[in-house]
């Protein structure tokens, strides 16, 4: 009787065992998409007996994120509230980073970086351009089966020169020394060896974080920072950075977080002291009228005709916010793959018109004549586009706005 007993309590606790983990993985299932989430690191003052926020002592960040939890775009701020740069993500098919581009609110786009990798999925070419897309240097890597680095080729086109190094290992796969290539294109020789040195031997990295600069916070360790406040959905808006042996923190940051289909929290975002005077972020009405995405279902390029108006269709593009907008152009097609490496810049109140088969405007995607195919565009702040078509096989234009919608 007592072992039946035994039996039945264990098959009660396993039942309730299924139903904690059924309801775990509904919960995550319900768990709305993050649309962005703006970070501030701040002074942590005692007061009386609790910590409370001081001044901005970083970066402020504000990253949005796309419909599939990729970083699209990272703004940053100085900790006084001047711009300091901005980093927008094209992706590839595979969900891989293509592209990098940054920018800053004086110099426009100034820095791209394009990306490819192997068959492994490692990061293995780093083409480096300006911001007119010049190519200044390329950067090539090879590594084993294993992903250990066994070669490593750079290409600078400003100098005109290249350089390379070969990393060998011992039997037992310990890196033993570098042998260094040197010199012009043409005429690359052997320069010398030396001793592995820290870093030899590290894969290739994406360039663009470098570029916005280290922030201080670095390591989301709950232990050493330990979290003092979560929002519904279970993530943290709240911890301290740094704790000694005391619990005392060398900062505090907070998250303010914004859902998908969720309400804009702007008014509460908790912004103190000099950053007050911060606009892009705290008022929605600078951000601009429109929308982040507007889909196309129905683009063609008709043919060019004989009338004085040549049959062509564009994209037509308006900014009204006060800052740039970076739109992800993706064409998506009857029987092909997308194409969803393209972004186009707009200035703060400006429009800008893109002609669909302007080589200018949309590089090795330009359209091609009859062909079916529709238009999504994804910008980093709202905007308000349209599309139209001289149409001459019926000697008509017309435009549409399309389908507007939050992300």
């Amino acid at each position: 009787m007592r072992h039946r007993f035994i039996s039945e309590r264990c098959k009660i606790f396993g039942l309730l065992l299924l139903l904690a983990a059924g309801s775990a993985a509904l919960r995550a299932q319900d768990q709305p998409g993050i649309k962005n989430i703006r970070t501030v690191v701040y002074e942590p003052l005692l007061k009386d007996t609790t910590w409370v926020t001081g001044k901005v002592v970083d970066y402020i960040t504000f990253v949005k994120y796309d419909s599939k939890g990729r970083k699209m775009v990272e703004n940053r701020l100085k900790p006084d509230g001047s711009p300091h740069g901005k980093l927008v993500y094209v992706y590839n098919s595979a969900g891989q980073v293509s592209r990098e581009i940054y920018a800053t609110a004086d110099e426009g786009v100034s820095d791209c970086w394009g990306y490819t990798y192997d068959e492994k999925g490692r990061l293995n070419c780093i083409a480096y351009m300006n911001g007119q897309e010049d190519t200044l240097q390329i950067t090539s890597a090879l590594y084993d089966e294993a992903g250990k680095m066994l070669k490593i080729y750079s290409k600078d086109y400003v100098k005109k020169r290249s350089s390379g190094r070969q990393v060998l290992y011992n039997e037992d796969g310990t890196p033993e020394k570098i042998i260094l290539m040197g010199g012009p294109d043409e005429k690359m020789e052997r320069v010398g060896e030396y001793p592995i040195g820290k870093g030899d031997t590290l894969t290739l990295k994406r360039r663009g974080a470098l570029q916005l600069g280290k922030m201080r916070v670095v390591k989301d360790d709950n232990q050493k920072n330990p979290i003092r406040k979560i929002d519904e959905a279970g993530n943290w808006t709240e911890r301290f950075e740094g704790c000694n042996e005391y619990g005392e923190p060398n900062f505090i940051i907070r998250r303010d977080i914004e859902y998908a289909g969720g309400g804009n929290d702007w008014e509460k975002i908790p912004v103190r002291g000099k950053v007050k005077k911060v606009q892009q972020c705290e008022r929605r009405n600078n951000m601009g009228y429109g929308k982040n995405v507007w889909v196309f279902p129905d683009a063609e390029l008709p043919p060019e005709g004989v009338n004085s108006i040549p049959g062509h269709e564009s994209i037509i593009i308006t900014n009204t916010g006060e800052q740039d907008a970076h739109v992800k152009i993706t064409l998506i097609y009857t029987d092909r793959e997308p194409a969803d490496d393209l972004v186009v810049e707009v200035k703060a109140r400006r429009v800008r018109c893109l002609r669909t088969n302007e080589e200018n405007d949309f590089g090795e995607h330009t359209a091609v004549m009859g062909e079916q195919y529709a238009i999504l565009l994804e910008s980093d702040v709202p905007v308000v586009a349209q599309y139209g078509r001289a149409e001459t096989r019926t000697v008509a234009f017309y435009t549409t706005p399309g389908y507007a919608c939050e992300k």
